[in-house]
């Protein structure tokens, strides 16, 4: 692609502008201008590489399926701003009908029919997707005229991204479910050394160790169950208010679009998590008992009373 000020390797996407913009999010997140069928869209580095502004004219210089060189002008409709660097500084988009005829030739020069190179799917659910790629293979009429690849495939360093980032995620629960049981252990001891005369006196009037022990248990499990609902609710409704209003890293944005992420992440809340962090609560729980209710087993009734 050539401008009056420069020039850069480019991929061009002929597409239909309204399709498109049904799908992807690069059409919708528009930094200048539209994304129509009128003109070319650049990504805002590419503009700003080749100095080329909104109304400016580009030349796409391209080779078609005959060998034949080709330079069309065209004018640019817009420019959009991608969540990658990369992706702004290499893909244009350019309207399907002004492309393809110059590219492939009409039916009556070429005597061929129109065709793309490339179908892209997106899926709403991450999870979907195994199952979807499974599908789309079986559906291929001819398995070897078509190859299937999926993000983590076309984009590795993407992928190892998503892997760190889920393996931090585990890390930080560790830390919270850590920080968790020490605070347990810390409540049910000072529970115990503030109330060190009233055990003694039920262990006097012939409360058994092992009711003394149940007590206590019994105890941080009620301490941890009454906390655990609203810890969840709280965390639902934070995440539903973030997940809209998103969670700014401007910060490290710079960092962040190298990779191809945003940096305005938006939490989902995932409710299958919630019955793991329950039982890993309830669990945490009954561990950080344990040597609290050993504690008050080692009490001694008549020293236990004297204490004021």
């Amino acid at each position: 692609m050539q401008s009056g000020a420069a020039s850069a390797p480019v991929q061009v996407l002929a597409v239909d502008p309204e399709r498109e913009a049904q799908v992807f999010k690069a059409p919708r997140r528009m930094h200048e201008g539209t994304f129509d069928s009128t003109g070319i869209t650049l990504g805002l580095k590419l503009a700003e590489q080749l100095g080329a502004g909104l109304g400016d004219r580009v030349v796409l210089t391209f080779q078609d399926l005959r060998g034949e060189i080709h330079s069309s002008l065209y004018q640019v409709s817009g420019i959009y701003d991608g969540i990658s660097n990369l992706v702004e500084g290499i893909q244009v988009y350019v309207p399907l009908a002004e492309l393809a005829p110059e590219l492939l030739g009409t039916a009556d020069s070429l005597r061929q029919p129109m065709v793309a190179h490339q179908i892209h799917f997106r899926v709403r659910n991450l999870d979907s997707l195994d199952q979807t790629v499974s599908e789309l293979t079986a559906a291929v009429a001819n398995p070897g005229s078509s190859v299937l690849r999926t993000w983590r495939a076309i984009s590795p360093d993407l992928r190892y991204a998503d892997e760190v980032l889920a393996q931090s995620l585990l890390l930080f629960m560790a830390v919270i479910l850590f920080a968790m049981a020490f605070g347990i252990l810390n409540t049910m001891l000072m529970a115990i050394l503030e109330r060190t005369r009233e055990l003694g006196m039920l262990m006097a009037i012939g409360m058994t160790r092992r009711k003394v022990f149940r007590l206590v248990v019994l105890e941080t499990l009620l301490l941890s169950f009454a906390g655990l609902p609203l810890g969840l609710l709280l965390g639902h409704l934070t995440i539903a208010v973030t997940s809209r209003t998103g969670i700014s890293l401007a910060g490290v944005e710079k960092g962040m679009a190298e990779l191809g992420l945003q940096s305005t992440i938006y939490p989902v809340p995932v409710p299958e998590y919630f019955l793991p962090v329950a039982l890993l609560v309830a669990v945490l729980g009954l561990l950080s008992s344990l040597y609290p209710a050993r504690k008050a087993l080692k009490l001694n009734p008549i020293e236990s009373m004297r204490v004021l």
